[in-house]
């Protein structure tokens, strides 16, 4: 059986942090689940857990050494889905006022309440509310590989990822090392640094399977 958690990757394209973080404890449940059948079956069982890239160049510190990890729980959803909702306000006969929109982002991302927005912060957002997305109605999508987002969306995201001090260097895919974690039968062949290519060559020899013919 193979799953993928693939919003996790959506989510680092779109460089939406807490997305990934809430993400990939959903996919951590998911091999907990695995990790309890291997349990009852240890002698027919492997399981292997790696990605198949690293996404955005996700970096913690951006401004220096110390991190603000915990701002992330004040985020409700996800970008996409304030993506979404920015959108149907804007299709609504009344556009919603600067002050509606602040408690909107108040309500989702904890702004003015649980995390300090000083004046030349609220002034960014305002001017991306007026400019970009609300009132002058020439708003743009911001495209990343997997999303088509609303710029004060992005916008607003982009500054809890600054206050909570985690940074970003693309947003493609990155060449970076990733982990892989492997326990159960065999388990002791996917040891040490390995080509990502390996991953399928073992599992073909542990399952007598022939090399694919072009």
């Amino acid at each position: 059986m193979m799953l993928e958690g693939g919003k996790i990757d959506w989510a680092a394209h779109a460089h939406d942090a807490a997305t990934v973080v809430t993400e990939t404890i959903d996919f951590d449940q998911c091999i907990r689940l695995a990790y309890e059948f291997y349990k009852k079956h240890p002698d027919e069982t492997l399981i292997l857990v790696t990605a198949d890239h690293e996404t955005g160049g996700l970096g913690l510190g951006n401004s220096g050494t110390n991190l603000n990890i915990e701002l992330q729980k004040y985020q409700q959803c996800s970008q996409e889905a304030l993506a979404n909702a920015m959108r149907k306000m804007k299709s609504a006969v009344a556009i919603p006022s600067w002050e509606e929109m602040k408690f909107f982002l108040k309500k989702n991302l904890g702004f003015w309440e649980q995390i300090t927005i000083t004046p030349r912060e609220e002034l960014e957002l305002l001017i991306c509310y007026e400019q970009q997305s609300f009132l002058k109605k020439k708003s743009k999508d911001i495209v990343s590989l997997y999303a088509k987002d609303e710029p004060l969306a992005v916008a607003a995201v982009a500054l809890l990822d600054k206050k909570d001090s985690i940074g970003w260097t693309t947003k493609s895919h990155t060449g970076a090392p990733v982990p892989l974690y492997v326990v159960g039968k065999q388990a002791h062949l996917y040891s040490g640094r390995r080509d990502n290519t390996d991953m399928a060559n073992i599992l073909r020899r542990l399952f007598n399977l022939k090399q694919w013919e072009e």
